[in-house]
């Protein structure tokens, strides 16, 4: 199947391959590539997916957690609250070429809570913070 255009409807498709839902098979592989379409158009979902497969090492690609939080801060930087409360988790770990910077995770996980993310809710009230 050869899409082109609607990036955000690839980055959806690309969800429906991953969990085998809406009748097609699950496909780790179809999902990845839909994702990489989607990102590469500059879609954060798409972006956020993709990045997410790399942390897991789905779909044939390596894992590379490095990969992964280059994605996420790309569509952090567009608003999406899950990127941005997973590149939050990031900073907080100081992982894979992160400095550890414990305010900007929090400044990310407000954002990101703003935006309705639960999670992010979640970490702010464990370490004493609000949004």
């Amino acid at each position: 199947m050869k899409l082109k255009g609607d990036a955000a409807a690839q980055s959806d498709l690309g969800v429906m391959y991953a969990e085998g839902a809406g009748g097609l098979p699950q496909d780790d592989r179809e999902a990845a590539r839909l994702y990489r379409l989607a990102a590469d158009q500059g879609e954060s979902w798409g972006e956020l997916n993709l990045g997410y497969t790399y942390s897991l090492g789905l779909g044939g690609l390596p894992k590379d957690e490095r990969e992964a939080l280059r994605l996420y801060r790309l569509a952090a930087n567009q608003g999406n609250p899950i990127a941005q409360s997973n590149l939050a988790n990031g900073y907080w770990e100081g992982r894979d070429g992160l400095p550890k910077d414990q305010q900007e995770a929090i400044r990310l996980w407000q954002q990101s809570a703003r935006g309705g993310n639960a999670r992010a809710q979640e970490n702010l009230r464990a370490v004493g913070q609000t949004w």
